[in-house]
């Protein structure tokens, strides 16, 4: 780790590359349709997403394997932030975006117990 002008670089750097590489590796025009659908309001949880892209494109884009990734939209509390982050990059929304899509549906389930 290096500081410069007391700045953690290294996780500038980081990020920088995390965010290169996300960009070369969304070149599916789906993510882009799947985009247009969430800010027209026509996807409103997450699960709706794979309804228009198949989950395998999205694993491979987003570096897991397919069994894992399959668990982590059935169960979408589990994925982290870092992971909500790579997929709202994938997509081209915002983070915030993504993390409605997410926790949306969760916490209407919870009021309705």
């Amino acid at each position: 780790m290096v500081f410069k002008d007391g700045a953690l670089v290294s996780v500038q750097l980081r990020r920088i590359n995390l965010e290169l590489v996300i960009m070369a590796m969304a070149q599916d025009r789906r993510y882009g349709t799947v985009r247009i659908l969430i800010e027209g309001g026509h996807v409103t949880n997450f699960s709706q997403i794979f309804e228009n892209i198949p989950l395998s494109v999205v694993a491979i884009d987003f570096g897991s394997n397919y069994v894992r990734f399959k668990r982590l939209v059935e169960n979408p509390s589990r994925l982290k932030l870092r992971d909500i982050f790579i997929l709202a990059n994938l997509f081209g929304i915002s983070e915030m975006a993504m993390i409605t899509l997410i926790v949306g549906p969760l916490i209407k389930n919870k009021r309705k117990r």
